[in-house]
């Protein structure tokens, strides 16, 4: 456990994991592997235990988690097992403020060998039971972020092909090498990150799209 009580990583040999607390007051635990690091290996197998006074209140494997899976006719190539979601943001050419955030998700086929776009909800809902979305970017000097759903809420139409349109708050805007000195025009915020997640399997699965700064620091 880390010295703020609420924390704890995963000890020698094993890189990347922590279990940590929502907050202080909160009794709710998530554990995490891979600390925004792309993959390199597998999560590490193993039961991991969750103990209370040194009693034993819940154990995990995490590695059911993996998200690739070796490909059916290579088995040294790891294909994806859950969905993977693709964006394309549309801005006002003008003012190049984000007008909305389509969302659309490709799953792997194991016969065709390549993505393919979900278009029938058939099954989702029985594997994805949470999904939100968020925009991360600079205002000011200060880190600024906008959540558009979240998986208490959001549950996704049956018969919407994207997962979700979003349209955002008119104040996020891209950067561009035309504002002088790279400065992000007063009242809107500059755009770096666009996160989406999802709640696959009973496992959280988070995707961040880092946007490029135009030449722009």
């Amino acid at each position: 456990m880390n010295s703020d009580g609420n924390s704890c990583g995963a000890g020698a040999g094993v890189s990347n994991f922590f279990a940590k607390r929502d907050n202080a007051q909160s009794k709710n635990i998530y554990m995490n592997f891979g600390g925004g690091e792309p993959f390199k290996s597998p999560i590490p197998a193993g039961t991991w235990k969750v103990k209370v006074d040194n009693e034993t209140v819940a154990k995990f494997d995490l590695a059911v988690s993996y998200p690739l899976i070796p490909d059916s006719s290579d088995q040294t190539k790891l294909v994806p097992r859950v969905y993977i979601p693709t964006l394309k943001v549309t801005t006002d050419v003008s003012t190049h403020v984000v007008e909305k955030v389509e969302i659309r998700l490709y799953l792997w086929n194991k016969v065709e060998k390549n993505y393919q776009l979900v278009s029938s909800y058939d099954t989702f809902n029985s594997i994805v039971s949470g999904a939100w979305f968020s925009l991360t970017g600079r205002q000011n000097g200060q880190t600024v972020e906008e959540t558009m759903s979240n998986s208490d809420s959001y549950a996704v139409p049956v018969d919407e092909k994207p997962l979700r349109t979003m349209v955002p708050e008119p104040k996020w805007r891209l950067q561009t090498t035309d504002d002088v000195d790279c400065a992000t025009p007063t009242g809107f915020t500059r755009l770096e990150q666009i996160n989406v997640q999802m709640i696959m399997y009973g496992n959280r699965y988070s995707f961040n799209f880092m946007l490029k700064k135009n030449g722009c620091i």
